[in-house]
Formats: structure tokens, sequence, C-alpha cells
């Protein structure tokens, strides 16, 4: 969406927010215009909380970051895992360079409101790693390290049975493993939220506290499926955001949490399945 587009938005709902993560299914600082944005966001409320999720790996990464040290709230960094690994799951992905940045933008940030974040999404080619990341973390001077299942939402080619290898006795070895780290590396903050989630429609939180407007202005339901082609509620370029929020077709999805009735469109989520 372009910058006034945005802007349209911000003022629709900056009384209501708390929060706001400028991220979605490309790399976030490849928007050119983003520090308008930011600071358009500030401008209205100094304490909604800010967020990114980047990949930390173009070009211009640590120049498009470092006017923004200071203005956003936390910078959570994808990392598949270390070395060879890493570079096994995101192609053409380079550690060394993505090391180097995060070491920069460590340093940026110091003494600075904003937080670095590291987020692993564990899945059997890294699981084995999540205790070396917590302590690369630790080495890095990073505070935050989360990790999360593997979401398999919008992966068409993966059976359900993918969330069986998180109660396996190999993963399960792995996550004991990390729980015994963390006392080692005190001072990181390691999280991993959803591994033991009893799955059902209402442990979702996103019908009531999220809610993701593409690119293009179609609201859809989370962030980890955002096809407007499959489902969205209205777009809010052609009406206001809390009309769409507000419509039938909402209220419905959420009468079907409140009955706890998974939706066809969350069928593989791991929320759900």
């Amino acid at each position: 969406m372009d910058e006034n587009q945005a802007k349209k938005i911000i003022d629709e709902l900056w009384y209501y927010l708390d929060s706001v993560g400028l991220t979605g299914m490309g790399e976030t600082f490849l928007y050119p215009n983003i520090k308008n944005i930011v600071d358009y966001i500030k401008s209205k409320n100094e304490g909604i909380i800010i967020s990114v999720s980047t990949n930390a790996m173009i070009s211009n990464f640590i120049e498009q970051v470092s006017s923004l040290v200071g203005l956003i709230d936390t910078i959570q960094v994808s990392i598949d895992g270390l070395g060879e690994v890493y570079e096994s799951i995101r192609k053409r992905g380079k550690f060394e360079l993505l090391q180097s940045n995060l070491e920069t933008l460590v340093e940026l940030c110091k003494n600075t409101q904003t937080t670095v974040m590291m987020n692993m999404v564990v899945t059997q080619e890294n699981y084995y790693q999540m205790a070396d990341l917590a302590r690369f973390a630790q080495k890095m001077g990073i505070k935050y390290m989360d990790f999360t299942m593997f979401n398999l939402a919008a992966v068409t080619q993966i059976e359900k049975s993918y969330y069986d290898f998180y109660k396996s006795v190999e993963f399960l070895t792995a996550l004991q493993t990390l729980k015994e780290t963390q006392k080692q590396v005190s001072e990181v903050v390691v999280s991993y939220n959803n591994f033991d989630t009893n799955r059902s429609f209402q442990v979702c939180p996103f019908p009531w506290t999220h809610f993701y407007i593409c690119w293009n202005g179609y609201l859809t339901p989370c962030c980890a499926k955002p096809f407007p082609k499959e489902l969205h509620f209205g777009n809010v370029f052609g009406t206001s955001v809390m009309e769409v929020l507000n419509n039938e077709q909402y209220r419905s999805w959420r009468t079907l949490w409140f009955k706890n009735h998974t939706p066809d469109f969350c069928e593989k989520c791991h929320f759900t399945a």
C-alpha cells in the first residue's frame, strides 16, 4: 500500500491501538517509506508499541534500520539455525552476513528503547540447535530468544501429521536440553509458548487481539495465512477499518470462536490442528 493509504488506516485506528506490527509475508525493510510510517504512528501516540520482523539479509539492511533505532520497540530477526543449517533452510541466505548484521544491530540498539529479539521457527531440520541458539543469543548480547512451532496453515504439501513430531522423544529431549541451557544463559529471556498447546479454535487469540491488513487493503483473519483470495472480511480502502471489523462476516467468525468450531480456513493451523 502507498503511504497515504497506510496513514488513512493509522488515522482511523490509532486511539484504539496499544501495539502495531509492521510486518507481513515479505521483508519489512524493503518498504521505502517505513520511516515515514513509524514517525506518523509516533506522532499520534508515542506509547503505541511498534514491532517489525526482518530476515536482516537485504544489502542495505543497516542503512535502513539505523534511522529507526530508538523509534521501533522490537526488531525481531528470523533465524533458522546456525551456520550450514541456516543456509540449508534459508535459501540464498548467508549466515556470515546475518551474524555481521546482528552484531551491528545490537550495537546500534544499545542504550535505546529498541529491543532486539531473535525468532526461530522450529522444524525437523533445525530443532536440535535450539539450545545452541540460546547460547548464540547470549554471545551476541541479544536479550530475547523465541522459539515457535512450524505453522502449516498456509503449507499445502505437508500433512497435519507433521505436528506429531513435537511429541516425539527426539524433540522433547532437545526441548529439555534447551530448558537446562536456560539456567546457563539466565540473561537471555527464552520463550517457547506453543509446543504443548491444547489445540482448538478457542486457543487462537487472533479473532479478538489481532487482525491483518494486506498491502491491497483486504482484511484477513491473521498473518499466518494472509490470502484474501481464500478469505477476507472486506477491503479497508473502500470503507473504514472499524466497519470491516464489525460487519456481519467478522461477527460470524467470532461466533465460531465462541462455539469452538474450527473454520475450514484454519484447519491446518498449529492452534487448531
